[in-house]
């Protein structure tokens, strides 16, 4: 930090002082302008500025008049000068320390302002905003030629605030304006001021079935975890057209750790003690939505490809789930023709509440899901559909696609089973057990 009432001589010098780069500071003194001071002659290239006039200007107050040069070289005295008498030296030397006291005090309160976290920060098409507690504007940080769009499973909530270090923010994918083309989303760290300090996006090249996929790859979810002094942030993403997804873990320098290629979308992510993850989505392999649990130090590998070529990725590692839940599709979502029943959770009171879209919201119908409770070992407690279920299942009676009522439906009781995947038993069928109902 300079000395309050310094003299800067170069751009460089002048946005050291404010912890921007020379082009921001540039920019302020066209647009807002900013105290800068050209050279004797005005000649081009030289300028000159006071850190007193630039605090000022930061506090957006007129800057104090400076010391003209006589009245400097009369504090000091010397051969040739008027000195001044004792009252006065003393006065003037108090408005000095009075003024750079000020100064200093402005300037603290600049950087303490510039250090400080945003309140909060939105995600538009063409930027990320950081807000202050009342609402003005902190930073901006623009995507030139570029509309943006938020994950799919942080759709409401694309940033994340992690106090000293800044925030998180995601982007799904990246369209260019220009020529329509998509990049791959990206994960990125800004710090408190707004400065980008970290980016990440998938760049993979994956061989699957003999067919080759590189992108774009959409992301759809992060989570940070936070373990003492270091942060690790779990990745996923799904390729932008086709099936295949990836799961990475970002270390504390935003290097990959291992990661974990799936034979269908994983839209979900998130971190569970004893650093394991969980993840959802839905298993093209076997045609339903999943939830599979990983272990995030053992996770350079694939998913079960069910013995099916297609879905087995060429140069992926070893490692496999922990284990790995599908639930296939019920009645109303087969005889609807609904898209595929893809699953999400929570985490609530230390179990897993999965649920799995039958009959999306997007339906002309009644929106349908199926509920299923795990513990966080991934052991299946109970399951049962909603009372909306019903409402679509009644619906599709009245238009004649289904010729019985629920009292005559081979579900209803709700799904009556799963398929479980382990490394130790392969595949299993699981019976949902009717008297574990909580």
């Amino acid at each position: 930090m300079a000395e309050s009432g310094r003299r800067l001589t170069s751009w460089k010098e002048i946005a050291a002082h404010f912890g921007r780069d020379v082009r921001t500071v540039m920019r302020w003194e066209k647009e807002r302008a900013l105290p800068v001071h050209r050279g004797s002659g005005g000649k081009a290239g030289v300028v000159i500025a006071d850190t007193n006039e630039l605090d000022a200007w930061a506090r957006g107050v007129e800057a104090p008049a400076a010391i003209p040069p006589a009245a400097d070289a009369d504090v000091r005295g010397g051969s040739g000068r008027r000195s001044l008498d004792r009252g006065g030296r003393w006065t003037t030397v108090a408005a000095m320390v009075l003024m750079a006291g000020t100064a200093l005090g402005a300037w603290r309160a600049y950087v303490w302002r510039s250090n400080e976290p945003p309140d909060r920060a939105v995600l538009t098409e063409t930027a990320i905003v950081a807000l202050n507690a009342d609402g003005s504007e902190k930073w901006q940080y623009k995507f030139p030629g570029e509309r943006v769009s938020a994950p799919f499973s942080r759709r409401t909530n694309p940033i994340e605030l992690i106090g000293g270090d800044g925030l998180l923010a995601a982007t799904s994918d990246n369209l260019t304006t220009d020529n329509l083309t998509r990049r791959s989303g990206r994960l990125m760290r800004f710090d408190s001021r707004g400065t980008l300090r970290n980016s990440f996006s998938f760049d993979d090249r994956l061989r699957i079935g003999g067919r080759d996929f590189s992108g774009p790859w959409s992301l759809t979810d992060y989570q940070p975890h936070d373990t003492g002094a270091t942060r690790t942030i779990a990745v996923a993403a799904h390729h932008y057209e086709w099936w295949p997804s990836i799961v990475t873990v970002l270390d504390a320098e935003w290097k990959r750790r291992a990661s974990f290629v799936h034979a269908g979308w994983i839209e979900q992510v998130r971190w569970l003690p004893g650093d394991r993850l969980a993840v959802s989505g839905f298993s093209n392999a076997k045609n339903g939505g999943m939830v599979a649990l990983l272990d995030a130090n053992a996770m350079n590998g694939q998913s079960p490809a069910a013995g099916q070529r297609e879905f087995e990725c060429a140069g992926c590692g070893p490692d496999r789930p922990v284990r790995y839940v599908v639930m296939p599709r019920s009645e109303v979502n087969r005889v609807s023709a609904s898209p595929f029943n893809r699953a999400s959770f929570v985490v609530r009171d230390g179990a897993l509440l999965v649920s799995t879209a039958e009959m999306p919201e997007t339906s002309a119908l009644v929106p349908a899901s199926a509920l299923y409770e795990f513990t966080p070992e991934l052991t299946l407690v109970y399951a049962s559909y909603t009372d909306r279920y019903w409402e679509a299942h009644r619906d599709l009676e009245r238009i004649g696609k289904l010729t019985h009522s629920r009292e005559h439906c081979p579900e209803r009781d709700g799904p009556r089973h799963v398929e479980v995947w382990t490394a130790a038993a392969g595949w299993t069928i699981q019976t949902v057990r009717r008297g574990a109902s909580r």
